[in-house]
């Protein structure tokens, strides 16, 4: 059953995805074409366009990810906790099930967005030359020298690959506690979003200075972003526990 909840999911919102992979896929090829009919006799002129083009695109990789969030957001409130609750909420599976059906599906496509984001800069570099060379040189990287700089690599990816997965379970969580109020549940549930984002941000950085202060000065950087990538899946885990038991007990739906 979840896989067919998955497969519904996805059903439901590829027409967004779609178009947002074929803008991102045109700008490319709008970006490559002008630089080949610029002028090349301008001095300065193919260094700016490089300029524009890894700037532009950083901010399609990171434009996208905001928007997967924020649609994937959207989605989960009204199917979730809108009308089409009362149908989804009628479905003979386990609470935990639409959540993780929203979730995995929700990860499946930001797994499409990075492969746009790569398909993106592979039209823009005019090859895809740049994948090897990078692995190469990542491969290559791991030297004496250069092993603390290529595991603070490595543990950043990891981050990267595990963000939507946090900001998902903060949002789910953040929505079961405003599920709990009578009124202006939407309201609450940003109010609980940015309390728990508050609260968890001290305790990270209490708990992250602590142990920081054991951790020998060369390999303080990358025990500090595996130690906050570690927990911050350990708390993404427990606020989906909780808000299936939330939803499973205490559903209250508008």
């Amino acid at each position: 059953m979840l896989r067919k909840l998955i497969k519904y999911e996805i059903l439901a919102d590829y027409k967004k995805y779609g178009i947002m992979g074929i803008a991102v896929i045109a700008l490319a090829v709008l970006a490559l074409i002008s630089e080949r009919t610029a002028p090349s006799d301008v001095y300065g002129y193919s260094n700016f366009i490089s300029a524009v083009f890894a700037i532009s695109s950083v901010f399609t990789i990171f434009s996208a990810s905001i928007l997967l969030i924020v649609l994937s957001t959207i989605r989960f409130y009204k199917s979730f906790l809108k009308d089409e609750g009362y149908l989804m909420h009628t479905l003979p599976v386990h609470t935990w099930q639409l959540i993780a059906s929203k979730l995995i599906a929700a990860y499946i496509w930001f797994l499409f967005l990075l492969i746009i984001s790569a398909v993106y800069v592979t039209i823009l570099n005019g090859n895809i030359t740049w994948i090897t060379d990078f692995s190469v040189s990542f491969i290559d990287g791991f030297s004496e020298e250069n092993y603390y700089l290529n595991q603070l690599i490595i543990s950043s990816l990891i981050s990267v690959l595990l963000t939507p997965f946090s900001y998902l379970a903060h949002i789910y969580f953040s929505f079961a506690l405003g599920n709990l109020f009578s009124k202006n549940k939407l309201t609450m549930s940003v109010v609980m979003f940015l309390a728990i984002n508050f609260a968890e941000r001290v305790i990270t950085s209490v708990l992250l200075s602590a142990y920081l202060t054991s951790v020998k000065d060369d390999t303080a950087l990358t025990a500090m972003t595996y130690s906050n990538t570690f927990l911050s899946v350990i708390l993404s885990v427990i606020y989906l526990i909780a808000a299936e038991r939330i939803f499973a007990k205490k559903l209250n739906l508008e």
